[in-house]
């Protein structure tokens, strides 16, 4: 055969190889696949620990979970839940597998908390992680910390408070219970409000402002603005809240804990984080 021909030959065998692959390619819906399969967490902030505030019928915390590859075919990613005290069914609902549909790479895993798993003060860690396989390398896992969210309804926190006690500075228990009452509270913004507590101290004082913050939901928050008794006789001429003290309430449990600074006529301190806790 002349080097021609075998020349000839070779590109004619060039183009049936390179014909078969093309065909592959438009027709074989597996060569989309670029990677190995592996699954990932992927939220938008990028961030693989966040806070959950689960509220009385509020929505479920959206987790995004995707692949590192797109195929024809319908892919289902197993998970295990793991936390020191949270109980699923108890304070959270949460599928074991998510299905990833043929054609994407992302989907969204829905974690439920369950409001009555969490009175006040409970606070969990739920860790998610995949199973069966390996994910990304730091991006394999994810937590969430969840507690209770109480949505503030001005009207409940209205009325008497049988149950006041007071507490001094070091929390040793000084004097109560007694009644004080919660009234007059207006709204000054979308999460702040202004309100009045009579018999605050149960010595005569005046009735004692407060200003309410609700925009942190991590952290409610109470101010009491310097101001006076206007009952000197009390030993007590004037108050502040103190700084680095609990101050802050919940319309869920309907109760108040305010710290105060206790100044007398010249606004000296008296006394500092002298607390009183209110309770219907």
């Amino acid at each position: 055969m002349s080097k021609k021909r075998t020349l000839a030959a070779a590109f004619v065998l060039v183009l049936f190889f390179s014909a078969c692959k093309k065909n592959n390619y438009s027709v074989d819906l597996d060569s989309i696949v670029t990677a190995p399969t592996a699954p990932q967490f992927v939220p938008i902030n990028r961030v693989l620990r966040a806070d959950y505030f689960v509220s009385n019928g509020g929505p479920a915390f959206k987790i995004p979970v995707g692949l590192t590859n797109v195929t024809s075919e319908d892919r289902i990613i197993n998970f295990v839940y793991s936390s020191r005290n949270a109980v699923s069914g108890v304070q959270y609902n949460s599928p074991a597998t998510l299905t990833i549909k043929g054609g994407s790479s992302i989907d969204t895993l829905r974690l439920q908390g369950l409001f009555a798993g969490y009175p006040a003060g409970r606070k969990d860690t739920v860790k998610i992680t995949f199973s069966g396989v390996k994910g990304v390398d730091r991006k394999d896992s994810f937590e969430v910390i969840m507690q209770r969210y109480c949505d503030v309804v001005l009207g409940n926190l209205l009325g008497n408070y049988t149950r006041t006690n007071e507490y001094s500075g070091s929390g040793a228990f000084s004097y109560g219970p007694y009644t004080t009452v919660v009234k007059n509270i207006v709204s000054t913004g979308a999460t702040k409000a202004e309100g009045y507590i009579e018999n605050l101290y149960d010595y005569g004082w005046s009735d004692i402002k407060i200003l309410l913050d609700w925009s942190n939901p991590a952290a409610f928050t109470i101010t009491v603005p310097l101001q006076a008794t206007n009952a000197s006789f009390s030993g007590v001429s004037y108050v502040r809240s103190s700084a680095g003290r609990v101050n802050t309430f919940s319309s869920c449990d309907n109760t108040f804990t305010i710290s105060l600074d206790l100044l007398d006529d010249t606004q000296a301190v008296l006394s500092t984080g002298y607390q009183f806790r209110l309770a219907k």
